[in-house]
């Protein structure tokens, strides 16, 4: 019963059987009819890498570091911010799944997004001015503040939308390897920010690691504006007919810029590379997700 569900499910939503690894990864060519594939999963990899790359993660590894930075001495007052931080991490996320559908996806997303970069930048300042004038035990109390806010505006769409929409977006052919691929680069951003953050915070100074992930949070927060369509409320099949439309969309105007550029003649209908296809929101059909 089960192999026969799975079979019918993928072949009406995405026709044949599971992706290969080649056809993922790119070593084998997808059929035309499956070449908005190819952008879902450059989608979904992005989703897993502007997760982890404002270094929030490693903000939360190394907390005491910072804290002791902002001017708290004491080991007692560090373990209590620690604590502090993780459930900043943890109860706004099982929060959050009472507003997801209401609000939907790419809403939270954009103002988590948003909060997290503002709050990185805050950071960054308080750093550089020594804590804004104010003596060490209000500056560390105020470090306190701003890395609870960046966990909670973290969780609240960051943290665990990422994963909704990863999982959304995946056609069922595709989702396992999808959803791997995802949190490959996911961990492997994360390991690479932990492992720097204190060579990059001796480098750059705490003001200017805070800075850093600044601009990495203002250029997240572009891409999820431009790139990652709103699944509320849509099946899958509507989805897929939207990736599939967009794709579409994009290759006729690739195919008319290639024959304007010929002397107007007639273009290629299928680029030799999709992944060089950019993200066109501005192409949604009717019932566009975006």
């Amino acid at each position: 019963i089960g192999g026969s569900i799975g079979g019918s499910i993928g072949g009406s939503i995405g026709g044949g059987g599971a992706l290969t690894w080649g056809e993922a990864l790119g070593w084998t060519a997808l059929p035309e009819g499956d070449l908005y594939l190819r952008r879902v999963l450059v989608l979904v990899l992005g989703l897993g890498f502007w997760q982890q790359a404002t270094g929030s993660e490693a903000v939360l590894y190394y907390s005491a570091t910072f804290l002791a930075r902002a001017g708290m001495r004491s080991t007692r007052g560090r373990l209590i911010g620690y604590v502090l931080l993780g459930l900043c991490k943890l109860v706004p996320e099982a929060l959050v799944a009472l507003k997801v559908d209401s609000v939907g996806r790419k809403p939270l997303l954009l103002a988590s997004s948003a909060g997290v970069t503002l709050a990185i930048l805050a950071l960054s300042l308080c750093f550089a001015t020594g804590g804004f004038g104010l003596g060490p035990s209000q500056s560390a109390s105020l470090v306190v503040g701003l890395l609870c806010t960046l966990m909670v505006l973290f969780s609240v769409g960051v943290g665990p939308v990422t994963w909704l929409l990863a999982s959304e977006v995946l056609p069922s052919r595709a989702r396992a390897k999808g959803m791997t691929l995802c949190s490959f680069v996911n961990r492997l951003v994360s390991g690479t920010v932990a492992l720097s953050a204190l060579s990059t915070c001796d480098a750059l100074g705490f003001s200017g690691f805070f800075a850093l992930y600044g601009l990495m949070g203002l250029l997240g927060l572009a891409w999820y504006a431009m790139v990652v369509p709103e699944t509320q409320g849509k099946t899958l099949e509507e989805i897929t007919a939207f990736l599939k439309e967009d794709l579409k969309e994009d290759l006729k105007e690739e195919s008319r810029d290639q024959g304007s550029g010929e002397g107007g003649g007639p273009g290629k209908s299928v680029p030799a590379n999709p992944l060089a296809l950019s993200w066109s929101p501005n192409h949604a059909p009717s019932s566009a997700l975006v």
